[in-house]
């Protein structure tokens, strides 16, 4: 209850400082909020989740390009070490997929400005992104 009461404050702050900014038209500072928001958001990880922009359990699927290995990051529960073992022990089972690749089905979002940081450093967005299920046309089939 509290984190819901503490994300609702910061919403109300948000928008009253814009309205605020607009209101007496100063557009400097306005984007100054904005671009001090962002700083914000980009340096902690917590205040997304705050402000119930960012979720605690998200998911993140991962798949070979034939699906025969699956595999999904729960933040916080299943992490990538938990994918590599369960890789290996794919392979060391099935001998003829020793040189299958692992890819990340999900892509980026660069409007979520508060994950750009862990774009760059979380070892999750060096797998290569293929959207497992697609043609090359880029049209779903079944």
């Amino acid at each position: 209850m509290f984190y819901i009461m503490l994300m609702l404050v910061c919403w109300v702050f948000v928008l009253w400082a814009i309205a605020t900014l607009i209101k007496n038209k100063k557009w400097k500072g306005l984007i100054g909020f904005i671009l001090l928001f962002i700083g914000i958001l980009n340096i902690s990880p917590v205040v997304p989740v705050y402000l119930g922009i960012g979720g605690i359990l998200e998911h993140y699927y991962y798949a070979t390009e034939d699906r025969q290995f699956e595999f999904t990051e729960i933040s916080g529960k299943r992490g990538l070490d938990v994918m590599q073992r369960s890789f290996n022990d794919f392979q060391s089972e099935n001998p003829s997929t020793q040189d299958t690749t692992i890819y990340r089905t999900f892509r980026l979002n660069p409007l979520k400005v508060w994950k750009w940081r862990e774009y760059l450093t979380h070892p999750r967005w060096d797998y290569p992104y293929k959207p497992i299920g697609e043609k090359e046309t880029g049209k779903m089939y079944k």
